[in-house]
């Protein structure tokens, strides 16, 4: 049920992605990005492999970074702390070793998640995070890449 919810998640993302005027990339089964020029400035593809770590959704950004987003659905607090802590911050941590400050983590989340994991991945594992049910602020960062 859980697959099938990050599933959906990835769905929302393209379509507000593609909605944004980014354009996602037909892909093989799965995409090896093993350089952020693998990925041309305003695209994204989804189920990319990352620094060999899977990767929900690559977006490469306006200004050359990479926005690599983990879609993140918990049904109860105890399962936020796999979710978030190992799953999210784990792999922000192996692509930040990777790619320095060139890749920054989004996870986008639905359902139960307890504050003090929200509050840590984002401290200590640099985690961007926006609701699936608002995605205003991932709209705003993605502006905010776009040189004027």
């Amino acid at each position: 049920m859980r697959n099938e919810a990050s599933k959906k998640q990835q769905a929302v993302i393209a379509d507000a992605l593609v909605s944004y005027g980014y354009t996602e990339i037909p892909r093989p089964k799965r995409r090896h990005i093993e350089s952020l020029d693998n990925v041309a400035r305003g695209e994204f593809t989804r189920n990319a492999l990352l620094a060999g770590k899977d990767c929900d959704v690559a977006v490469r950004l306006n200004d050359g970074r990479l926005l690599a987003i983990e879609c993140k659905v918990s049904n109860s607090s105890v399962n936020s702390i796999k979710r978030l802590i190992n799953d999210a911050g784990g792999k922000a941590d192996i692509w930040a070793k990777n790619f320095g400050a060139q890749v920054v983590t989004a996870a986008v989340l639905a359902g139960v998640f307890e504050l003090v994991n929200l509050v840590d991945v984002q401290k200590t594992h640099g985690v961007f995070l926006v609701w699936e049910h608002d995605l205003a602020p991932l709209k705003k960062f993605l502006d905010d890449t776009t040189p004027k």
